[in-house]
């Protein structure tokens, strides 16, 4: 049997659905705070409207399966992206800012969180699967700029 070099993968393996923690995924996810009366989709849908112009020229954004909430109670929910990757963490990034929330990104075993903090996932609640609206899924299709449509709720 071969035995493969130990990877900072390793010990989240085991949720292998976490955004973000697979290689090479984590700049393509962002996760973003919001209140527990607020939901995803919601929040989603403002976070992409705060900045205009819109930042990436191509490809698309989508709200993902996963809720992260922090020791502390804090929830983040999960927005993938992909192509003008650089282009879609500054327009996410910025309207997490413009909204007066805080967003943050996998870095390694640690949530990496906009306000300096960094907060081992292992000491984190997850939330995966198919987020609910009004008891029903969210279904979001991808768009591509400057638009994202969210359908299903």
């Amino acid at each position: 049997m071969t035995e493969h070099p130990p990877s900072i993968f390793d010990s989240i393996e085991r949720v292998p659905k976490i955004p973000g923690t697979r290689p090479g995924e984590a700049p393509e996810v962002r996760y973003v705070s919001f209140a527990p009366e607020d939901t995803p989709a919601h929040e989603y849908s403002r976070i992409l409207e705060q900045v205009r112009p819109v930042s990436p020229k191509e490809g698309g954004a989508c709200l993902d399966d996963c809720i992260i909430t922090l020791p502390d109670g804090t929830m983040f929910f999960a927005m993938a992206f992909h192509a003008d990757v650089e282009g879609w963490q500054r327009q996410i990034d910025g309207g997490a800012r413009a909204l007066g929330r805080i967003f943050a990104w996998i870095d390694g075993d640690n949530l990496a969180i906009s306000d300096g903090r960094s907060i081992p996932l292992s000491s984190c609640a997850l939330r995966l699967g198919p987020l609910v609206v009004n008891r029903r899924p969210i279904k979001v299709k991808r768009g591509l700029v400057p638009g994202i449509t969210i359908e299903g709720y």
